[in-house]
């Protein structure tokens, strides 16, 4: 017998079994290794094992990337089912080595690495936190946190300025959509400039269209391509005070219809000044939102002593107008010209003269938010 660290390759589905192990006297150990990561060979002291016996479980399996220790006292047979050579080492004096995770060029050599709890068999229905790598190429994380770097996927790239989605394969000229979480643009790895906010993209030009939103405001950018921008037109800006007070004023119902601004009534017992309701018809001070940005108020109110220019009752935010508004009511016999008046400090007043027991009604809407010059 030549040195014993030597190759050996056991041939496929061959009739005759292939030695592997000398016995030699004195006896010396040596470690045989399966240097294949896919297939298995099957041992055996005989040489006349074969393939049609490894369903007998007459032959011991020395599985990929696998090792085993012998002590050099008998003669070992190799065989195997595989369809392709599979090659053996022979290590003289070799006892044992460590069953590596991968081997030959990185590749996992085992069916998978896995976090304690990670169903390998229905990887799914794994608790959180957990994790699992599969020899097929799938990799499972559950309860990830990532801090910075990129993600590219096959028309997607997520990295810390955004996430870019793009019309087919990542490139110049292809970007489909884009988030990003700030008012100035970005570029994506292509020299593409993302617009602010969310955003769509025309992908065939030039010209090209870039549909975004941020801020409350939708616009449309015209370029000569994704990277070059050339003007910038605003459709609509939307008041984020406007925002603030619908949604405040708005009850959304079971059946899915949106109402602004149902009614809200000022307790009579919470009038100023000594004014109430008549006790009939609308009797006292009610008040909404519309969805025009007023707040709408419908009054009939009394006083048993003469007013003039009196508080009727403070509004709060978002009921609030930015400038002082007016509106002439009408009133019983003995009034004078009265306004219905909303200041910019909450204060409802009924400028003018009332007369003592004479009732005083109107509906009047004034405007929220900021208003032209």
């Amino acid at each position: 017998m030549a040195g014993i660290t030597r190759s050996i390759q056991i041939q496929p589905n061959t009739r005759t079994a292939t030695q592997v192990v000398w016995a030699s006297d004195p006896p010396t150990s040596v470690l045989v290794v399966n240097t294949d990561l896919n297939n298995v060979v099957y041992l055996s002291e005989s040489d006349a094992a074969r393939v049609s016996d490894i369903s007998t479980g007459n032959l011991v399996p020395l599985n990929p990337n696998g090792s085993i220790g012998l002590d050099g006292t008998r003669d070992f047979f190799a065989v195997t089912a595989a369809t392709t050579p599979v090659t053996i080492a022979i290590f003289g004096g070799g006892l044992t080595t460590f069953l590596g995770l991968t081997q030959g060029g990185g590749n996992l050599a085992i069916p998978s690495i896995q976090s304690p709890g990670f169903d390998v068999a229905d990887p799914l229905a794994s608790p959180v936190p957990s994790w699992g790598i599969l020899q097929s190429g799938l990799a499972y994380f559950f309860g990830l946190t990532l801090s910075g770097g990129t993600f590219i996927g096959p028309n997607y790239i997520i990295n810390t300025n955004g996430i870019f989605f793009y019309n087919g394969t990542p490139g110049v000229n292809n970007l489909l959509a884009s988030w990003i979480p700030n008012a100035a643009s970005e570029l994506d790895p292509f020299g593409n400039e993302a617009l602010p906010g969310f955003a769509t993209y025309s992908t065939a030009g030039p010209p090209y269209f870039g549909y975004w939103e941020y801020d409350g405001a939708f616009s449309v950018s015209v370029g000569t391509s994704q990277a070059v921008w050339t003007s910038t037109h605003t459709i609509y800006q939307i008041s984020p005070i406007l925002v603030g007070n619908l949604l405040q004023g708005v009850t959304i119902l079971l059946g899915g219809f949106v109402q602004v601004g149902s009614w809200t009534r000022f307790p009579n017992g919470s009038l100023q000044n000594g004014w109430t309701g008549p006790g009939a018809d609308i009797n006292g001070v009610i008040y909404r939102l519309t969805v025009d940005n007023e707040i709408e108020i419908n009054f009939d109110i009394i006083n048993t002593a003469i007013q003039v220019n009196t508080t009727v009752c403070t509004f709060s935010a978002p009921f609030i107008p930015t400038v002082n508004q007016k509106f002439a009511v009408g009133g019983a016999a003995g009034s004078g010209i009265v306004w219905a008046q909303l200041n910019t400090n909450g204060t409802f007043v009924m400028t003018g003269t009332v007369a003592a027991n004479h009732e005083i009604a109107g509906n009047c809407k004034y405007a929220l938010g900021t208003l032209p010059p």
